[in-house]
């Protein structure tokens, strides 16, 4: 079973249907033509909501190559790269390093022509998940590829990951420096 906990401690809060919040987030990213999103790959549901969001906005969907393995194994009812010829497959810098290299070639290789597609398809509009540890790829993708104008990051994962997790606060210390907005449950806010 995989499950998210962190509404689980939460006393007399209302949380809101994932339908509720892909229509809140459909209106919160509408005006940005790229939209990264802080998630966890496991939380399927928020996965889903992310798809209904793309389509409500009408961007592309690229999950990253563990998010699209994820999804492979787990269930073939939300689009990934390999059941949808409208998901790309974005393979982190450091996976791309070892690529070629046992045991990682051969889960890599089945997603090589999407990963491939995605680099022409960074220059549309496209929702993309990412995860803390790819900070150095946004990075790049900002300020080498130029492919991250108009874009903001939604975080979608526990509050408590701004203060206590080095990576995330690596993490969104450097969409600061970047001037990439942040989209919450609450607010849209850049780290100062």
């Amino acid at each position: 079973m995989i499950t998210e906990t962190t509404t689980l401690t939460r006393e007399n809060v209302k949380s809101q249907t994932e339908a509720e919040l892909a229509i809140e987030l459909a209106e919160k990213t509408k005006d940005f033509d790229k939209v990264l999103v802080l998630t966890s790959t496991t939380t399927i549901d928020r996965i889903t909501t992310i798809v209904r969001v793309a389509n409500k906005t009408g961007k592309t969907i690229i999950w990253d190559i563990l998010l699209n393995m994820v999804l492979q194994l787990v269930t073939q009812k939300i689009p990934n790269a390999l059941n949808s010829n409208r998901v790309y497959c974005y393979l982190p810098s450091y996976l791309y390093r070892i690529r070629n290299q046992e045991p990682y070639k051969q889960y890599i290789e089945q997603y090589s022509s999407k990963i491939k597609q995605t680099g022409q398809k960074l220059h549309g509009k496209f929702i993309m998940n990412c995860r803390a540890s790819m900070w150095r790829d946004i990075q790049k993708l900002k300020l080498k590829n130029k492919v991250l104008n108009n874009c903001c990051v939604v975080y979608s994962i526990w509050d408590g990951y701004k203060t206590q997790d080095e990576t995330t606060i690596k993490f969104l210390d450097t969409m600061s420096e970047l001037s990439i907005p942040i989209i919450d449950r609450t607010r849209i806010w850049t780290r100062k």
